[in-house]
């Protein structure tokens, strides 16, 4: 598989992701124990644009990497 199709493939996880994500914010209630421990992971995980201070992999991330293919993955 080569980059393009790579990053291709991550886009769309990331944007499936963004989906359920969508889902789940309408169904967990703020500030309840799935939010902090489901919800908020997902959100780190999915993207860099959460508002939440962490250093954690991201698809992001990610794409970055594979773009720049310096990816030790």
């Amino acid at each position: 598989m080569n980059k393009y199709d790579k990053l291709e493939k991550i886009q769309q996880a990331q944007d499936m992701l963004n989906e359920v994500i969508s889902i789940l914010d309408e169904i967990i209630p703020e500030n309840s124990y799935y939010d902090a421990y489901l919800l908020t992971k997902l959100k780190i995980y999915c993207s860099d644009d959460h508002g939440y201070l962490t250093n954690d992999p991201n698809l992001d991330k990610l794409l970055e990497d594979i773009d720049g293919e310096i990816i030790d993955y």
